[in-house]
């Protein structure tokens, strides 16, 4: 485990009584009576129980935690009949989240055979489509790569500037607005 705890915590269910597990896998077995099973699932998945876990792990490098540190959590408990419910309505969501997650996969594989279909510049018969030309990309444009830009410099005037980090943080495939500005003196 990294210092994160990404997977310190997790839970999985085992539809087995009879399993030998590694020393850093623990095994729950929880009263029927007295908490759903499925409720319990989304409690160790719930953000305040991971918050929990990584605040009480121990180590720095790798992160651990221990069966009497797992027995000391604190935890809500609805009547049982509640507790179905709500789990219920969070597996409904789980299964439907994956659902459109595999719809979006299926798009963008129809998109990707749409992209090669359609820029590709041959037919189907591998004869080059009417009109179409091979050429560079340096004959089509020009091409320049621009300079460092502090965050003081990204304020210092009124020239719209687009920052490599807010590519990820702030912009989609096409930039509407800026959020930096550079002084001429910058630019130059």
């Amino acid at each position: 485990l990294t210092p994160d705890c990404k997977l310190l915590g997790k839970p999985a269910f085992v539809d087995r009584e009879n399993l030998l597990h590694n020393q850093r896998i623990g095994k729950v077995l929880y009263n029927q009576e007295k908490i759903d099973g499925e409720f319990l699932y989304w409690i160790f998945l719930s953000e305040s129980y991971e918050s929990w876990m990584k605040d009480t792990a121990t180590g720095s490098t790798v992160r651990h935690t221990s069966v009497k540190s797992i027995g000391s959590a604190f935890i809500p408990i609805p009547p049982i009949a509640e507790q179905e419910a709500i789990a219920k309505a969070l597996s409904d969501m789980d299964a439907l989240i994956q659902s459109l997650e595999q719809q979006i996969i299926k798009k963008q594989q129809i998109k990707q055979g749409a992209m090669h279909s359609l820029l590709n510049p041959y037919d189907k018969g591998g004869k080059r489509k009417s009109g179409w030309i091979k050429t560079t990309l340096g004959r089509i444009g020009t091409f320049s790569k621009g300079s460092g830009v502090t965050k003081e410099q990204a304020l210092s005037g009124n020239i719209p500037c687009i920052r490599y980090g807010e590519l990820y943080t702030r912009h989609n495939n096409v930039i509407t607005s800026f959020q930096s500005y550079i002084s001429e003196s910058v630019s130059a």
